[in-house]
């Protein structure tokens, strides 16, 4: 976890912030493995209800190329 007052914090809730510092490494990575998870089932549903008709392929490629940040539209 970055120190007390690093950038990250602004970005993060407080609360949240805190509930990580009292974790073990290992806890935290859970934690954060299964938001990361919960996410991904959010775009993943929110992708399929846009596209009803793609393929599970595709909708995996978009999750990935939206999860990941990029710009470019899917093909």
């Amino acid at each position: 976890m970055p120190p007390p007052g690093h950038a990250a914090d602004n970005r993060c809730d407080a609360a949240m912030v805190a509930v990580l510092r009292a974790q073990s490494p290992a806890s935290r990575l859970s934690t954060l493995d299964g938001m990361w998870r919960s996410a991904r089932a959010f775009v993943m549903a929110g992708i399929r209800a846009q596209h009803p008709d793609w393929a599970d392929e595709r909708v995996a490629r978009e999750t990935a190329r939206r999860m990941a940040g990029s710009r470019s539209e899917a093909r």
